[in-house]
């Protein structure tokens, strides 16, 4: 079991630097709950400020000596192109949450150390869930970052449908973690090895049931997360339930640090033709995922009023969309899941750029009550803030994926990945064109209930409201630059996505150095 006892190992300067990024988080996220003891309510204001600065120093430590691959701590973990570009995602998603948080919170007198402290050391879970080369330490990891985002979830106290959320995610992700240990646990009985590499000089030969049993029981853990169907079932309540900062940074840090961890056990822990490609091989079994994922996801979205309630929906389908590209992998080779990278990048700006807006313009209510999130909340948005409806356009559009956004790129590379595999495999040629053609057409049916948020901004008139449950008028600094970055982003990965493109592509053919498997690697 190489890798494994992390207490036998010795511990030097090279492996504290590989997890410099997760220590700074780890270190910010108790200087923010220090500085709520330190701080009167009134003067909390630069919180936000200060999570954003650790994020950011996190990222750039995150390439502090970068090099070649390296492993850490007898192997656990792996440092890597790879892990720094989601260390990035997650970094950047915590920064962006934190800042767009900030109207929110302050309306609803939850502007405290706790929110940010907590989200903090959640990122730091999430970073070594991308490190993560075995199995316990994945565990431990994946612990470290659901614990976290549990209490975020329940974080409104007052709020009965926040705590119940919090309960059904709590429950849900305790049955979850319970089958991947399980897994966990029969992977080290057929294999002894409970590192990534380990187990899969474990299944070069013949592939005993109980390989495959505790392969699947792992790989549900991840389904859970990424809300795959049929494991999405948490997700709409959760979304909804959640105070919206949280959910915007679970849409986008939880899923980024999920996909991460679940390439990294498919690629390498199962990346034998007959683990991957057989008859019911994960290959075969991510095929029926993605389309039920990316079908049910767009066609419950579409009846949805609450838009919460809808950015949920939206979230289990691109959720399938980065899963398109992995089943194009199974067949095209790893290279191909550099396109799920890209897609994660521009789904994270969008998604808590998105959550930003309906959170500032979310009905306040008295105690004991659920802000209802309803579509009526953004009618006539355009008219009373217009640099809101924009920018809110602009990410309705993105998730639509209409050009000049991140999103159109995004999805068109995901297809491309499909179509490409598609036309060279001998054996899968016709599932594969059949799995793209219907994703697209689920994708033009999802472009309905974006398009309808954007006709209710600037083509519908303003509800009344009561004094205390109208929109903001004035934005704080932090939640408008938070806005503002989002933005950009969405726009300038739409436009000029050719730099960070090759990084993504860079960051999976130096970690995944495995040939084909089994058809030639599609040429990109």
């Amino acid at each position: 079991m190489t890798g494994s006892v992390l207490l036998a190992t010795s511990v030097g300067l090279a492996d504290v630097g590989a997890v410099l990024a997760p220590i700074v988080l780890v270190a910010g996220g108790v200087l923010l709950l220090l500085l709520e003891t330190a701080t009167h309510s009134e003067s909390r204001a630069h919180l936000p400020w200060v999570t954003a600065l650790v994020a950011v120093v996190a990222a750039a430590s995150a390439f502090w000596g970068a090099g070649d691959t390296t492993t850490a701590f007898g192997g656990s973990l792996a440092v890597d192109a790879f892990s720094r570009f989601f260390t990035v995602v997650i970094c950047g998603s915590l920064a962006l949450s934190a800042l767009g948080a900030q109207i929110y919170l302050q309306d609803r007198k939850l502007a405290r150390g706790e929110f940010y402290g907590l989200a903090t050391l959640s990122a730091s879970g999430m970073v070594m869930l991308t490190m993560a080369a075995d199995l316990l330490v994945l565990f431990v990891s994946l612990e470290v970052m659901s614990i976290a985002i549990y209490a975020l979830v329940a974080f409104r106290r007052d709020q009965q449908r926040s705590v119940e959320a919090a309960f059904k995610y709590l429950v849900l992700g305790a049955f979850s973690s319970a089958l991947f240990l399980y897994g966990v646990a029969l992977l080290y009985v057929d294999t002894g090895h409970l590192d990534l590499a380990g187990i899969a000089a474990g299944a070069r030969g013949e592939v005993s049931g109980l390989f495959l049993t505790g392969a699947g029981l792992a790989a549900v853990g991840f389904a859970f997360k990424i809300a795959a169907v049929p494991f999405h079932m948490w997700t709409p309540d959760v979304y909804e339930g959640a105070p919206t900062p949280t959910t915007a940074f679970m849409a986008a840090g939880v899923k980024a640090a999920a996909f991460a961890a679940f390439l990294r056990l498919l690629l390498v822990a199962l990346p034998a033709p007959s683990i991957s490609v057989g008859d019911g091989g994960w290959g075969q079994i991510l095929y029926v995922l993605a389309l039920l994922t990316v079908v049910l996801g767009n066609a419950l979205a579409l009846v949805q009023d609450n838009v919460k309630r809808m950015l949920a929906y939206s979230s289990i389908a691109h959720a399938g969309y980065a899963l398109l590209a992995v089943v194009a992998a199974a067949w095209g080779g790893p290279a191909l899941t550099s396109s799920v990278l890209f897609y994660l990048l521009v789904y994270a700006a969008t998604s808590i750029g998105a959550f930003a807006v309906v959170g500032a313009v979310e009905k306040k209510r008295s105690e004991g009550q659920q802000a209802t999130g309803h579509i009526d909340e953004v009618a006539g948005l355009a008219s009373k803030h217009p640099a809101l409806a924009f920018a809110m356009t602009v990410f309705m559009l993105s998730l639509a994926g209409v050009p000049p956004t991140g999103g159109f790129i995004a999805k068109l590379d995901i297809f491309r990945a499909l179509f490409q595999t598609a036309a060279h495999s001998e054996t899968m040629q016709r599932p594969l064109y059949i799995l793209a053609v219907i994703s697209i057409l689920a994708s033009v049916l999802g472009a309905y209930y974006y398009l309808r948020v954007v006709v209710y901004m600037y083509m519908k008139p303003a509800v009344e409201q009561a004094e205390e449950g109208a929109a903001p008028r004035r934005f704080g600094a932090a939640f408008g630059t938070g806005l503002v970055i989002a933005t950009l982003a969405v726009l300038l990965l739409g436009l000029w996505p050719a730099k960070v493109s090759s990084f993504a592509q860079d960051s999976v053919r130096s970690t995944f150095k495995t040939g084909p498997h089994p058809v030639a690697v599609v040429q990109r």
